[in-house]
């Protein structure tokens, strides 16, 4: 059973991909930064600490797997080595299996959907995510059993590409 870290830079749709995921199984469970900071601290744009936010992650992660079901994690994942601690704590917790979704979509594309937002993250944040990912792009040596990336720039596209990399996943006998 594997799970699934979602990469991308703000606007990228991490999201959208999240919503896809759980559509496609509704057994899967979306672990959202966003939302745990807007629980926390009443506001998803109140960054907040990240120990109280990454304790929550894991709290909710330690769930997932007690219910035996696929974790969907939903946050910028930005930086190779948050990706490798992650999947290492995570690992720790007996979720072992993870597929790297990575939104590599245009910059121009997550600057306009960020800008057409009702909760912004500031530009400047948007661009130096995204020029992070074009320097240090998840690699399934990292820990990830594979790695999709995905460049589509609607939802509809975005469902074929999802459901076309799962089948082969699912296809190489990858499924534990």
């Amino acid at each position: 059973m594997p799970h699934h870290m979602l990469i991308g830079p703000p606007g990228a749709g991490k999201s959208t991909l999240a919503g896809i995921l759980v559509d496609l199984d509704p057994g899967r469970v979306v672990v959202s930064t966003d939302e745990i900071r807007a629980e926390l601290f009443g506001d998803a744009a109140v960054q907040g600490p990240w120990e109280a936010i990454e304790a929550a992650v894991f709290r909710r992660l330690t769930w997932v797997s007690r219910l035996g079901r696929e974790a969907v994690y939903d946050a910028t994942n930005g930086k190779r080595a948050w990706r490798r601690e992650f999947l290492a704590r995570a690992r720790g917790l007996g979720l072992e299996n993870w597929i790297g979704w990575y939104l590599a979509v245009p910059l121009a594309v997550c600057l306009a959907r960020n800008a057409g937002r009702p909760r912004r993250v500031p530009p400047a944040a948007v661009v130096g995510f995204w020029q992070g990912l074009e320097r240090e792009p998840p690699e399934a040596w990292e820990g990830f059993a594979a790695v999709f990336r995905l460049g589509a720039a609607s939802p509809a596209l975005l469902r074929q590409e999802v459901s076309a990399s799962l089948s082969a996943y699912q296809g190489t006998g990858a499924t534990d």
